[in-house]
């Protein structure tokens, strides 16, 4: 999350080394300072509520399985549920694989997307989708992440 206003403070001298350095990173997609101080001045003039929410998405593209993690399934049959044992987690009826026992004990600061239907059984489309925004179009060929970067 940027926090480009840390405190009531707008003057550049209470603005920290690493603010500006995230600000600075931003220059290149054309968001600068300005712009998003003027965006939630606007905002705030208006009425709307600034507070930023944080979010953090771990995304396990090619890692563990759902069923392993997060999704046991314990009533399924075996050759549909994770070989792990299943433990409660800090919400009451939700159960994660004994895998995750620190995640389990903080269940209640997160969520967890357990299905989302693309409705094209792909699972590419379906990230690039999720990650952009952008539904899949085989005529546009964007480059990935690791090349913009």
């Amino acid at each position: 999350m940027l926090d480009l206003l840390p405190g009531l403070d707008h003057d550049c001298e209470r603005i920290s080394r690493r603010c500006l350095l995230q600000v600075g990173g931003l220059a290149g997609l054309g968001l600068s300072l300005p712009t998003m101080l003027a965006g939630r001045q606007a905002a705030a003039a208006r009425g709307e509520d600034t507070k930023e929410i944080n979010c953090i998405l771990v995304w396990t593209r090619g890692g563990t399985s759902h069923h392993d993690t997060f999704d046991p399934k314990p009533e399924a049959p075996l050759s549909v549920r994770g070989e792990f044992g299943v433990i409660d987690t800090a919400i009451p009826g939700v159960q994660f694989t004994e895998i995750v026992p620190n995640m389990a004990r903080e269940a209640k600061r997160f969520s967890v997307l357990r299905g989302w239907n693309p409705r094209n059984g792909s699972h590419g489309t379906a990230d690039q989708w999720v990650m952009s925004g952008r539904r899949f179009n085989p005529a546009m060929a964007y480059p990935t992440y690791g090349s913009v970067v």
